[in-house]
C-alpha cells in the first residue's frame, strides 16, 4: 500500500516501484476540493494513474458534502473521512454513496 500519496514524502514513482493494491490519497489533496478546478483535475488524473496501474484508491479527510461529491466524480473507490462516518466503536458499516 501506498500510504498518503500527495503529502511530503510520497511521491508517484512509488505506484510504479511498489506496485501497491491500494493507494491512499493524502488529506491535503482532499481538503477543499471542488468540481473543475485544477485540483479537482490532479485528483483525477492520479486516481486514473493508480488504477491503470492496478490499484483501488482510497481518498482520505473527507470532510464536507461539496469534497464527497468531487471525490466520488474522480473515480475513487473509497473515501475515508467525517463527511462518512465519525471514529467510532464498534466501527459504522461501511457505506459509499453514490449521486444521480
Amino acid at each position: 500500500m501506498v500510504d498518503d500519496l500527495g503529502s511530503g514524502y510520497s511521491n508517484l514513482k512509488y505506484i510504479s516501484d511498489l506496485q501497491p493494491e491500494i493507494v491512499k490519497l493524502d488529506r491535503e489533496l482532499i481538503s477543499g476540493l471542488t468540481k473543475g478546478t485544477r485540483l479537482h483535475r490532479l485528483v483525477k488524473s492520479i486516481v486514473d494513474l493508480s488504477v491503470n496501474m492496478g490499484a483501488k484508491v482510497v481518498a482520505e479527510g473527507i470532510e464536507t458534502a461539496e469534497e464527497l461529491h468531487a471525490v466520488i466524480d474522480t473515480g475513487a473507490h473509497f473515501g475515508q473521512g467525517y463527511a462518512l462516518a465519525r471514529p467510532a466503536f464498534p466501527p459504522p458499516e461501511a457505506i459509499w454513496p453514490t449521486f444521480k
